[in-house]
């Protein structure tokens, strides 16, 4: 994906990175992606990973963070296929759901403002659809 990105982009700096090791860097940036890799966040250490966003951007920012809601929030064991878009196999792996207000007050609780929210539906083979929560916060 960094490929891409900086194919599309090559003037930009991308760097991959453990969210937890966001404050051992010194560069700050004016966005961060945290596509569907924020459901392996524990909702324990949710609070300390959007402070370590907030810490990272310049100003302004923008964090593009997608999550999957439901009624309550828990942490459970699902199913997830595998990036190689060849193979059709399913890894089991943790994740976690959150209620949508819940986040968004984490949000806001962590110094950020909720810009917006968008529902989208995700249809893969085997799997029923899911409903996803899009949130773009900025800083």
């Amino acid at each position: 994906m960094l490929g891409i990105a900086a194919k599309n982009a090559p003037s930009a700096i991308f760097i991959q990175i453990e969210m937890k090791s966001l404050d051992q860097i010194k560069e700050r940036f004016d966005a961060i992606w945290s596509s569907f890799s924020f459901l392996h966040i524990n909702q324990s250490d949710a609070a300390e990973i959007l402070l370590k966003f907030k810490t990272v951007l310049n100003g302004k920012g923008l964090i593009y963070i997608c999550i999957r809601t439901q009624e309550k929030t828990e942490w459970h064991k699902t199913k997830i296929c595998e990036l190689d878009a060849v193979k059709e196999n399913y890894l089991e792996t943790y994740i976690q759901e959150w209620n949508k207000e819940v986040f968004i007050t984490l949000i806001k609780e962590s110094g950020l403002t909720p810009e917006r929210v968008e529902k989208c539906r995700l249809a893969k083979k085997d799997l029923p659809q899911e409903e996803t929560r899009l949130i773009v916060v900025e800083s």
